[in-house]
């Protein structure tokens, strides 16, 4: 790629993992780029995380593969650590002096010469908006821009603590307290987890599981040994333009396929006990591969089947003092209401026909964990 007089100037919206790395390519194809960050620093949603949290994959899955993550770093690093190795990376590379900072996109307009006109708003000075022209423009907001909290009857009623995963800063939030953590994504049980060394008691309520991914199956194999490869990928469900020899495996041999995922079902519910804390999927795994796979912390089932984290497959129809009702019958005690429920992306800035044609193809829409 090098650079043409049609395009020289281009603006990167986010400056989170594919904001740097697009950043850094078209910076050292030839092209003036400029990053423009809502935060105060880099690293999107590393920059901003709930208590505890960190990376689900090992990190030589996540490192970028010409800049590996140091050696001191754990298998599982944790998001403080992502977010400097972020940091790093962005400063090796000069995109830091690139980086405009508390910044925030109010509005992107298509130019009459074809090219990008973007409004933004500076934190230091809000009601001062600065137009800017551009040749092109790379989004890398991401999909996690504004938490979604969903609404229940006599919520204000409750008397206690109501957050999202993303303000559960600290363990002082719930030392001591009856805690109700509701979804069943990696953010909730990862906080259920936390929460059940310094709560009283826990309480996660969903409606659906998932199936959760070893890191290494049985303990002993490395769960990518085994499934990450192109003939396994075969055996997933036809979403996309699959090759010739996928849809013959799948026209042939769909014994076979149905066969190996029991299989693996049947080897994820003996690692875990799934039945024991009554959090067996309904989907398939093959199917929930695609929504919502995760890597469980070792010790979250083991707290499950020791009831220290009670699970209530169920949902909140309504709020009380000091409670939680389920449509169940159920109402638990809680002093301190968890929402795990995930993101809605935020596109207002975007051009009319852009938001438009994005909720025609389903883009955009709300992240939500299957609460």
């Amino acid at each position: 790629m090098t650079a043409t007089r049609e395009i020289r100037k281009i603006a990167v919206v986010g400056a989170g993992v594919a904001g740097l790395a697009a950043a850094r390519c078209l910076s050292g194809a030839g092209f003036d780029c400029v990053i423009f960050e809502k935060r105060d620093r880099v690293g999107g949603v590393w920059a901003e995380g709930y208590h505890s949290f960190g990376l689900q994959t090992t990190k030589s899955l996540y490192e970028i593969p010409d800049y590996p993550m140091p050696k001191t770093y754990p298998r599982f690093p944790p998001g403080e650590q992502i977010r400097a190795y972020l940091e790093n990376y962005a400063r090796d590379f000069g995109l830091i002096k690139k980086i405009r900072f508390n910044t925030s996109i109010q509005r992107l307009e298509r130019h009459a010469q074809r090219n990008w006109c973007i409004v933004t708003c500076n934190e230091e000075n809000p009601e001062a908006n600065q137009v800017e022209f551009f040749d092109f423009v790379v989004i890398a907001t991401g999909l996690y821009s504004t938490p979604y909290m969903p609404e229940f009857p006599n919520r204000k009623d409750f008397g206690g603590n109501i957050l999202h995963s993303s303000q559960y800063t600290s363990s002082d939030q719930v030392m001591d307290k009856k805690v109700t953590v509701v979804g069943f994504g990696k953010s909730a049980l990862d906080i259920a987890t936390d929460a059940a060394q310094y709560a009283n008691h826990v309480d996660l309520v969903f409606r659906g599981s998932h199936w959760p991914v070893p890191t290494d199956v049985l303990g002993l194999i490395d769960v990518r040994r085994i499934f990450v490869n192109r003939l396994v990928g075969g055996f997933l469900p036809l979403y996309q333009r699959p090759e010739k020899w996928e849809s013959r495996l799948h026209d042939s041999c769909p014994w076979l396929i149905k066969g190996f995922w029991k299989f693996v079902e049947v080897l994820l519910k003996t690692q875990f006990p799934l039945k024991a804390c009554n959090v067996i999927p309904d989907v398939p795994l093959e199917t929930d591969l695609f929504n919502q796979d995760f890597l469980p912390r070792p010790e979250t089932y083991g707290l499950m089947k020791k009831g220290k984290i009670a699970c209530r497959r169920a949902t909140i129809t309504s709020l009380a003092r000091g409670c939680v009702e389920l449509d169940n019958g159920q109402s638990l005690a809680s002093d301190t209401l968890i929402l795990a429920t995930g993101w809605k992306p935020d596109y207002s800035w975007l051009p009319e026909q852009f938001q438009s044609r994005s909720e025609e193809r389903r883009v955009g829409k709300e992240c939500r964990s299957r609460w």
